[in-house]
């Protein structure tokens, strides 16, 4: 049986909704710690094929299944993973949309399900790409610990879908499930110890946003 993941609503801010369709585009989005209580009735709703944002089954296990490829996620057992399946937020974005500028507060992590993102920053030439990042790839991590400037932009390359994966979401899973919260954040060090091993330039793809 799930536990309630959030004792309190958590609330998310847009980063930068642009065109999505299906997406408030201003304004707080609130996650009620009620979705995510099934002790009381919303199993049955799972369990007729129906997840707990209205999504069915099957939307479901696809984002289960880019998020086993997450290095970010690689720990968590499959209840956690679920758990936070259900907190993370889906954005569409069409071709040359911005995701987010260079300069602008970071608010989460971003993982990409279809399309592609691409990293730029600005030179004194004009803007620089960086990467190129394609479905099962992960970018602005670091946003998740702290709300510092984005060091680049990050614009989509094609019609793309992104799941979010918000700070104040996972700052509640320390809160409210500190084992699983602690997993997370030892892998996050682990990758970006492995990142500074690996180079001196910029760390991939974090750093860069």
């Amino acid at each position: 049986m799930f536990h309630t993941l959030l004792q309190t609503p958590a609330k998310c801010p847009v980063e930068r909704p642009g065109k999505n369709r299906g997406v408030p585009t201003s304004g707080l989005i609130t996650v009620s710690s009620a979705i995510f209580d099934v002790a009381n009735g919303a199993k049955a709703r799972v369990d007729r094929g129906v997840g707990l944002f209205g999504k069915n089954n099957e939307a479901a296990s696809e984002r289960l299944a880019v998020l086993r490829k997450v290095a970010l996620f690689s720990t968590l057992k499959t209840q956690e993973l679920k758990w936070v399946e259900h907190i993370l937020h889906e954005r569409n974005y069409i071709a040359e949309e911005v995701i987010f500028d260079e300069g602008d507060e970071g608010l989460g992590m971003y993982i990409v399900v279809e399309g592609e993102v691409k990293i730029q920053r600005k030179g004194a030439s004009g803007k620089s790409e960086l990467a190129r990042l394609g479905p099962g790839s992960y970018f602005g991590e670091m946003a998740l610990l702290e709300g510092f400037p984005r060091m680049a932009s990050a614009v989509a390359a094609a019609d793309t879908r992104l799941l979010v994966f918000f700070r104040p979401e996972f700052m509640s899973i320390l809160e409210t499930h500190g084992h699983t919260g602690a997993k997370l954040s030892l892998q996050l060090a682990r990758l970006n110890c492995a990142r500074l091993r690996e180079s001196s330039t910029p760390l991939f793809p974090g750093s860069y946003t």
